[in-house]
């Protein structure tokens, strides 16, 4: 999380003057994953790129890691303490520090990209106006370009109360609108459609050795099971409703025709089974949950889920208002007001980095889910930086930073069951 929060202060192209605290807008897509908008409801997770031709989400689920439950304790640590503890006495700092390494227990298991959905746009030609945000005070993040045919706009989010990631789509020149949509993953994966709904089950790997680890063959560095064996499973549903446009399925992707209006839903569901059971021999059947999700998203308006969704978040990201003056420009790009910011010091460049703070906390550690790990809940590889998991020398601290003094306490349930289940398992 540390990563997006960083790329906030680096790259984040600016917020109108209405909303210079609340706002983070850019006049291009994304070209790499780190420029993505982070939406999340502490469960679900996605990186929206804003593309305009083939536009990418790229998924994650906080329950989705490798590997399995097991004993994880060095039993022959003990014997090496008295040793550790004389080299100290002895001040033989680099032999100590060398033979302490015997002290410590196994590597971490590391967090997983779970789908990514492509999304493939029938309209693409001459390109303006292009316009893309990440709407802090109401977790929505929103895409707008036209072309000579139409004017087009998305808002995607992704609701707690509703456990879906839903998103809108508009064009304003008639029955221009048409898009497919498809899915494809890193995991192991099998990807069919099953009547207008479009699936995907993934497997985690059993083992996956930490990216700082060298000198591993890829299938030692990544090792799979099979579709009965270790490894969690998880399943991704994606439903395409429109009263405009006629949906239809090709080459299993959902093909969208001749609308000017549709509604996209996208639910997820893991085996996991708690901490102390095996995701894939003990594991729960993912398609229940995704499809209870789904027959309650689609059975509901997308202007229901929004004012929900809006009403479920606020009320965290409501408890706190920071009000800075602005000694700066703030309706320019906001690299620009980086750069202005050596001379300006506008106040309220902070104001929008302390928001966006909140928001990423809100976003990655919610009731029932696991806590924010290095990157909240997104993360885009199989061997991510640290494995994406959990540091206790800061980084888990630094992401819980805002919870307590920006009266965010219930966000700390995750983190504190977390340290609870580590007291049982050591």
């Amino acid at each position: 999380m540390k990563q997006l929060f960083l790329w906030a202060c680096a790259s984040l192209i600016g917020v109108q003057s209405f909303a210079q605290t609340d706002k983070l807008w850019y006049d291009s897509p994304a070209k790499t994953w780190v420029e993505a908008l982070p939406i999340g409801n502490g469960h679900l997770g996605a990186m929206v790129f804003g593309r305009t031709g083939k536009e990418l989400i790229q998924l994650n689920h906080t329950d989705f890691w490798s590997g399995a439950p097991k004993d994880w304790n060095n039993h022959n640590a003990a014997q090496y303490f008295p040793e550790v503890k004389a080299l100290m006495k002895q001040k033989k700092y680099a032999e100590a520090e060398e033979l302490s390494k015997k002290l410590q227990g196994a590597f971490t298991q590391s967090y997983q990209p779970l789908a990514d959905l492509t999304m493939t746009f029938s309209d693409t030609t001459q390109i303006g106006e292009y316009y893309r945000d990440l709407d802090l005070n109401t977790s929505t993040t929103h895409v707008r370009y036209s072309t000579p045919k139409a004017t087009y706009e998305r808002e995607l989010l992704v609701s707690f109360p509703d456990k879906a990631m839903a998103m809108r789509l508009t064009a304003n020149g008639g029955r221009s609108l048409g898009f497919t949509i498809g899915a494809s993953s890193l995991m192991k994966n099998k990807v069919w459609v099953d009547g207008n709904i479009l699936k995907i089950r993934l497997k985690a790997p059993k083992h996956v050795e930490p990216n700082y680890r060298g000198g591993f063959k890829p299938e030692e560095a990544v090792q799979y099971d099979d579709w009965n064996g270790e490894g969690m499973e998880a399943e991704v549903w994606v439903q395409i409703k429109s009263a405009t446009g006629k949906v239809s399925v090709k080459d299993n992707q959902l093909v969208l025709e001749n609308a000017s209006e549709a509604e996209v839903y996208v639910v997820a569901a893991t085996s996991y089974n708690g901490r102390f059971k095996s995701p894939g021999l003990e594991g729960l059947e993912p398609s229940k949950q995704a499809g209870e999700w789904m027959r309650l998203a689609s059975g509901r308006s997308y202007e229901s889920i929004r004012k929900m969704h809006y009403q479920d978040y606020h009320a965290l990201y409501g408890r706190v208002d920071l009000a800075l003056e602005s000694k700066g420009t703030a309706n320019i790009p906001t690299d620009k007001r980086i750069v202005n910011y050596a001379k300006d010091a506008d106040p309220q460049m902070v104001a929008l980095l302390f928001n966006y703070g909140r928001y990423l906390l809100i976003s990655s550690s919610r009731h029932g889910g696991q806590a924010a790990n290095l990157q909240g809940i997104w993360n885009n590889m199989v061997r991510p930086p640290w494995s994406s998991n959990y540091t206790t020398n800061i980084n888990v601290q630094m992401n819980y930073w805002p919870a307590e003094m920006c009266n965010l306490s219930p966000l700390t349930e995750p983190l504190m069951n977390l340290i609870k289940d580590l007291s049982v398992n050591g």
